[in-house]
């Protein structure tokens, strides 16, 4: 990457509003992008429809541990199967995204694809989340380490030391994850995994991608919070109790509260929010590697 691309700049304000611009100018894709949220919220439903309500009481835990590990076995293939499935669901969704902001002529089906785009896209997923996973990890036995070594040296309580440990874990996780942040967008546009010129392009633009990142988190609340807001509402209308329930709707069977008015209009009003989150959370990785690579004679897209 030469001087040149080192200059460039990118306005994190204009990126972060990327997922708003993004769902006006491409409005039309807006319904297809309902339909596989309400396919994906109604898949992650009817796995996690099989995870019992309640875990087993701490005390019968506490006498018979084989309790709990019949419980986790019990849990264990619904909660692995929608792991798998938001993961998969992300790869495809990102797709979406950077397509409707790199190649927005590609508008067919909302901008939907299952094929080698989402296949790497997944592969950057898996590889990203392994990195933050072995971070996290790192973090904990090493806070484990230190913080015994020094209480064994001292003779003293070391919960601080844990703590500043896990705290610099964390913000080594965030710097890490804003510094491949571009990989997934700069995969999809090259057509081949890359990370390494991810965290070559990100160099000294942390502060202002992360705060473009923080902006679009922030927007998404905002939308999020109005559509819950909405869907209260209608939940309250149609005789439910919105995002909560009562003891009586708890203990009524899964299938029966999913096809209860209240309970459509939940599922339709999720899927309506995320629709309309998704882009504001994702473009704005798109639009930032747009910027930093426009008219590079390689950079293979359209401008948006």
């Amino acid at each position: 990457m030469g001087a040149s691309t080192d200059m460039r700049r990118f306005s994190a304000t204009d990126a972060a509003f990327t997922g708003f611009r993004i769902a006006r100018e491409r409005w039309r894709a807006l319904p297809f992008w309902f339909a596989a949220s309400l396919l994906y919220s109604l898949i992650l439903l009817a796995l996690l429809s099989q995870v019992p309500g309640s875990a087993p009481d701490p005390a019968a835990i506490q006498a018979d541990p084989q309790i709990a590990i019949a419980f986790l076995a019990q849990i264990a293939p619904s909660l692995f199967g929608a792991v798998a499935i938001a993961i998969v669901g992300h790869a495809i969704i990102s797709a979406a995204m950077f397509r409707a902001v790199l190649k927005p002529n590609q508008s067919a089906f909302g901008y939907l694809r299952l094929g080698s785009d989402e296949l790497r896209l997944l592969a950057v997923t898996l590889l990203y989340l392994a990195v933050l996973i072995g971070l996290d990890l790192f973090g904990g036995i090493a806070a484990g380490l230190i913080s015994g070594a020094v209480a064994a040296v001292l003779k003293t309580d070391t919960e601080v030391v844990a703590y500043a440990i896990i705290v610099l874990t964390l913000c080594a996780a965030v710097a890490v994850g804003v510094r491949l942040s571009l990989a997934a967008p700069l995969t999809f546009a090259a057509g081949h995994i890359q990370i390494r010129r991810s965290w070559e392009m990100t160099r000294g633009r942390f502060w202002p991608i992360l705060g473009a990142f923080l902006l679009a988190l922030a927007l998404a609340m905002v939308v999020a919070v109005l559509g819950l807001i909405v869907q209260g509402g209608v939940a309250a209308a149609l005789g439910g109790n919105g995002v909560a329930m009562t003891s009586a709707e708890a203990s009524t069977p899964f299938l029966s509260q999913l096809l209860s008015p209240a309970g459509i209009a939940n599922v339709l009003i999720s899927s309506l929010i995320n629709a309309l989150i998704w882009p504001v959370l994702i473009a704005p990785a798109a639009s930032i590697y747009q910027d930093l690579t426009r008219g590079e004679p390689d950079d293979g897209v359209a401008a948006a």
